[in-house]
């Protein structure tokens, strides 16, 4: 208990922390370098290193971020009040930072860069700035002095047209009218296409991310393994185009823009090769989905419902799989954006969060691997009639997903932390940092689950071949709670994820709420990774009185265990519901947030209950040990007659649901029942909720 309590300190700490750093006064101030102040046609965005960022009006822009037109035109307003219009059939980038100078008057010098990569743009410096701001183009490099006009290039030729103030050039500079660029030219200029392919693929992953959100069960393996293979895809689309950009600026006049560009072109290179293999690999996990999906479905019409239930979380885990080693793709991509914004730290920090994401990855395929493991105990098991193994198999294959589950979401908050690099922002940096770390101990906690329901396996396996066949039931009781620990633990994981994902793309407007939210997914997964250690004492108590042929000791630990079981069911679906509150609160969707508090606050009501009912349960263990070693048989039957009323009684009763996948079948559908049957207990569990009183025993 002391234990628990010094974790939810520290839990309410981080939350106080939490509110006051994303406040809306904390980031008043704090926003890019930029806005764009509006917009019309098609525009194109890519911001802190992500393609397919939809342009909305008044959206913070950042050092390195990308504005493309088609048939479009943007204006963006810097914070100094320069300001700069980019017409149709442009490829532009921006980008600042701040030099501190002096070894005893310390002076910020503040420097800008707008890349002209083709296209024109007209600008105007900020009245009364002191920015040095620079227009740069493949091949010239104009530095302004309060100047305004036009600047433009066809990716050959750079033209300056200044309507007012002076500048300093490099390289040829046409002056006078700076020609407008046609569709056809713009087409025809290998950067342009680039950044079309590289935002179609941000759109492609966008709309498989949504059909995986619709997709449910086995579909929702064979949808994530697509979201893998075109995320890998979209990041390999994305590392070609930063690779031509700075190829062709290496022709720039400017020696220090040659450099870098030669800097970003070598990591883009080297990122591009990862980005191959990923692809390449990804593509042969999606194959293995589609067989173990196949394998599910024939499972299923053979009636096997172990053999199935593996196939399943194998599908799920190497789909996963794909899915983290996606995102260590789409992270040393960021590592191109990083270097070429200038910033050691930027590019030191983002390179620590690639070596993160990586181990996650890393972790991520070793759950995988070991679900595939289970599964083939499970195959075994069946093969000889061993009912009880197979069962305690098939559970600790889905305890290995949700660990695979919950380190892919690692990876995915690496990512976001990558991205928050590139923000300049050193608090959302920092915010990100923590959240990952906490991430990190929940992935860890679900792999501890699966070591822990592998040992179970082990137990089962080694009661049914000495005929003990209470305390292999009671063993894959066990199974079934590190799975819940395991999905607990990768829910909560998956809102700090989302959460994170938020803040690193700017949408902080309800982060605070939704940062409590996920701190409470956090303490509910901290609490069901506990109860496993609970079922463990249990599971001893059971095996001590079957060697010592207690009958009634037995009866009444089966029973205390049944009630740990329930237990740890509700509260995994309290995990659940947080976290999809959660996801709900950064998303904005209100409706779905009254919907799933409401049956928050009922989980919540029956958790209790359960709680209640499993800590008498535990008492009554207790209570028949006693009587039963002072001989009082009527006493330890009385005894266990309550407690198998009171276990019953919560067993019956079914537990709200939070199984929908997505907030609007939340709101809008009532999933049907299913049931998950065990070796000695039926547990139903259905979206509706019902109201009873149970009976509190043994006082």
């Amino acid at each position: 208990m002391k234990k628990t309590n010094n974790y939810l300190c520290v839990m309410l700490a981080f939350w106080v922390i939490s509110c006051i750093l994303f406040s809306g006064s904390a980031f008043a101030a704090v926003q890019g370098i930029a806005k764009l102040d509006s917009f019309s046609g098609g525009v194109m965005i890519k911001s802190l290193g992500k393609w397919g960022v939809e342009p909305k009006a008044e959206m913070i822009l950042y050092s390195g971020d990308k504005i493309v037109t088609t048939d479009g035109y943007a204006k963006v307003l810097f914070n100094d009040g320069a300001q700069f219009g980019i017409q149709t059939n442009s490829n532009i980038r921006i980008f600042e930072k701040t030099e501190i100078r002096g070894a005893i008057f310390k002076k910020e010098i503040r420097k800008r860069d707008i890349q002209v990569m083709i296209g024109k743009i007209a600008f105007k410096s900020g009245v009364g700035s002191k920015t040095k701001t620079r227009l740069v183009s493949p091949t010239a490099v104009a530095a302004l002095r309060g100047a305004a006009g036009e600047f433009g290039t066809d990716g050959e030729n750079t033209n300056l047209n200044l309507s007012e103030g002076k500048s300093d050039n490099q390289g040829t500079m046409l002056k006078g009218n700076v020609p407008d660029i046609t569709r056809d030219q713009a087409m025809r200029a290998p950067i342009q296409q680039a950044s079309i392919a590289a935002a179609e693929k941000a759109r492609i992953v966008d709309g498989s991310l949504k059909n995986q959100q619709k997709a449910k069960g086995l579909n929702n393996a064979v949808a994530g393994a697509q979201v893998a293979l075109n995320r890998a895809e979209a990041a390999l689309k994305s590392g070609e185009e930063s690779q031509l950009e700075a190829q062709m600026l290496q022709k720039n006049p400017d020696v220090q823009i040659q450099k870098q560009a030669g800097e970003v072109k070598k990591q883009a290179e080297k990122s591009i090769s990862q980005a191959k293999i990923a692809v390449k690999e990804i593509a042969q996990k999606q194959i293995k989905v589609d067989a173990l999906v196949q394998k599910a479905v024939e499972a299923e019409k053979s009636g096997n419902d172990s053999v199935k239930k593996a196939a399943e979380s194998s599908a799920a885990a190497v789909a996963k799989s794909g899915e983290a080693q996606a995102a260590v793709a789409e992270a040393r991509i960021i590592v191109s954006e990083a270097v070429a914004i200038g910033d050691t730290a930027t590019v030191q920090q983002a390179e620590r969060s690639v070596e993160r994401t990586l181990i996650a990855a890393q972790k991520t395929d070793t759950a995988a691997k070991n679900t595939e493991e289970s599964a083939l105990k499970v195959q075994a098991a069946v093969d000889k009639g061993d009912t009880l193994t197979a069962q305690a198999a098939a559970n600790a294959s889905e305890t290995h997903a949700r660990s695979a589950e919950a380190n892919a979401d690692v990876a995915n908050t690496g990512v976001s932390l990558c991205r928050a690099s590139l923000s300049g922002d050193r608090r959302v940096e920092q915010f990100l940092a923590d959240s990952m770390n906490r991430a990190e101990n929940m992935a860890n906690q679900a792999i501890l689950a699966g070591d822990k329901a592998n040992q179970s396996v082990d137990k089962v396996e080694g009661a049914v071949q000495k005929g003990d066949t209470q305390t292999a039931q009671a063993a894959v009781k066990l199974t079934e709670v590190t799975m819940r620990a395991a999905e607990a633990n990768s829910l909560a994981v998956k809102a700090t994820a989302d959460v994170g994902a938020a803040v690193a793309a700017g949408n902080i407007e309800r982060s605070g709420e939704a940062i409590q939210l996920a701190q409470r997914a956090e303490a509910a997964s901290q609490k069901a990774t506990e109860i496993i250690g609970i079922t463990e004492s249990a599971v001893q108590k059971v095996e001590s009185a079957v060697a010592a042929g207690n009958t009634l000791i037995v009866q009444a630990a089966v029973q205390a265990l049944d009630a740990v079981v329930v237990t740890a069911e509700r509260q995994t679906v309290i995990a659940q519901l947080l976290a999809l509150v959660a996801k709900a609160t950064n998303d904005g969707q209100t409706q779905v947030i009254a919907a799933a508090q409401e049956t928050l606050q009922k989980a919540v009501e029956q958790l209790a209950v359960a709680e209640a009912v499993s800590q008498k349960a535990e008492e009554a263990v207790i209570q028949v040990e006693t009587a039963v070693a002072s001989g009082d048989t009527a006493a330890a039957q009385a005894v266990l007659e309550q407690q198998k009323i009171a276990v019953e009684e919560i067993q019956s009763v079914p537990t709200t649901s939070a199984s929908a996948t997505t907030t609007e079948s939340l709101v809008t559908t009532t999933q049907a029942p299913t049931t998950t049957t065990t070796t000695t207990t039926t547990t139903t569990s259905t979206t509706t909720t019902s109201t009873t009183t149970t009976t509190v025993y043994g006082g």
